[in-house]
């Protein structure tokens, strides 16, 4: 499951496999422009938009629950490779249309749509992108260069927030012209990656005789294959329960954190972005080579432990920036330092499990789990928000968080021992 770091040096990159380690730092660099406006969404439904709290659990909830739909857009690339290609095409293209309307957006329902279009096609892309970067990259390089693409993202997001935050301080609309820029720039990614899809994988099928079209198969199906795979692998199945606690909390905090930064900390957009897009970034940018260091000498479970201790600390510095608000940059930093590694353990934890077999199944499963806690966790925040506090849902967070911690300690005892 894991390489040692002097393994890497020993497999030299191919032709493929530096066009390949090419296509995925320009992606990123493509792609990082929108990611990193789009982190304010909630935000901005809620000051700009006066979006209710139940808006702004819906909108938190959509990022998650539509991983749902996206296990049935992904189940194509299961039964027919072929279409791996077209996958990275429409997802890219699809995802980013709505923002080109943006200027003229002012209901706050339609700000609900277009952000929930942007979120389906998007993760509906990553099966497919995990996958090629499975087959054109060795193992040892594998996490490095994801790791390194997504730290040089965040520091080009450094760059743009020189840019955005003062306009945002001048003109807390200015978002609305944000977001199709972006989205333009984004386009160009979608050449970038297909750029780089196997050849085989752009073949047409042969053609075959059809069977008899069933809708009930076509939702079960999904389903049973998840069931099947995660029953024959318990090793994914403890990551995965892990991982879910420690997502639930952390989703159960976000569905709240739009409102507790604006009714309690009365923050305006441009210091909510300069914590969320300015220290966060420092914060993945510096620890992510160090996280692609352990990811490649740790097992995933001993990795995952450190990565949720991080998101701890987050939710406890979150809670003191009521006291002080410089609290609130250092909880970001925190939180950018947590992410680097939640996001590469993410995705690429189907390829490592995954291994000579096909990583789309796996990396489907990990976008099906962040679904279901999506459908429950921003709901039950806002809930513990409106009847209680904001305080008691970081301190559910915290309690989730270590109860995950406690499974990722199990799943390295039982690695310990088949190993």
């Amino acid at each position: 499951m894991t390489t040692k770091p002097s393994e890497s040096t020993q497999i030299k990159l191919d032709h493929t496999a530096l066009r390949t380690k090419s296509a995925v730092l320009a992606n990123k660099l493509l792609s990082e422009p929108l990611l990193l406006i789009f982190s304010l969404v909630g935000f901005i439904l809620c000051k700009s938009l006066n979006g209710t709290a139940l808006q702004i659990s819906l909108l938190t909830m959509l990022n998650p629950s539509l991983g749902l739909l996206v296990l049935y857009w992904s189940t194509s690339i299961h039964c027919n490779p072929q279409k791996l290609s077209s996958n990275l095409i429409w997802s890219g293209i699809l995802a980013r249309m709505p923002f080109l309307f943006f200027p003229w957006v002012t209901n706050p329902w339609i700000f609900i749509g277009c952000a929930g279009f942007y979120i389906f096609f998007y993760r509906a892309s990553n099966p497919a992108w995990m996958e090629v970067i499975k087959l054109n990259l060795p193992d040892p390089h594998r996490s490095k260069i994801y790791s390194f693409a997504s730290a040089l993202g965040y520091a080009e997001g450094l760059v743009i927030c020189l840019w955005v935050i003062p306009w945002l301080k001048q003109d807390e609309m200015a978002w609305r012209w944000c977001f199709p820029i972006a989205a333009i720039i984004g386009m160009t990614s979608v050449l970038v990656q297909n750029r780089v899809v196997p050849h085989d994988y752009k073949l047409k099928p042969e053609k075959t005789k059809k069977s008899q079209f069933s809708l009930k198969n076509k939702i079960v199906t999904p389903w049973k294959e998840s069931y099947r795979l995660m029953s024959k692998r318990p090793d994914f199945t403890r990551f995965q329960v892990g991982f879910f606690f420690c997502g639930f909390g952390l989703m159960m905090s976000s569905a709240i954190l739009p409102l507790y930064c604006v009714n309690t900390l009365n923050v305006s957009l441009g210091e909510f972005a300069t914590a969320r897009l300015v220290c966060m970034c420092i914060g993945y940018v510096i620890f992510s080579k160090f996280w692609s260091r352990k990811l490649n000498s740790l097992p995933i479970y001993e990795f995952m432990v450190y990565v949720i201790i991080c998101f701890i600390l987050f939710a406890i510095f979150i809670v003191l920036s009521s006291i002080e608000i410089y609290f609130l940059y250092a909880a970001f930093f925190i939180y950018g330092i947590a992410q680097a590694g939640s996001h590469l353990s993410w995705n690429l934890s189907g390829p490592i499990f995954a291994k000579n077999e096909n990583s789309a199944v796996f990396s489907s499963i990990n976008v099906l789990m962040v679904g279901i806690r999506g459908c429950i966790a921003p709901a039950l925040g806002s809930i513990l928000y409106i009847y209680f506090s904001s305080y008691i849902v970081f301190t559910a967070f915290i309690l989730l968080s270590f109860i995950a911690i406690w499974v990722m300690m199990r799943g390295l005892a039982r690695h310990s021992m088949i190993s």
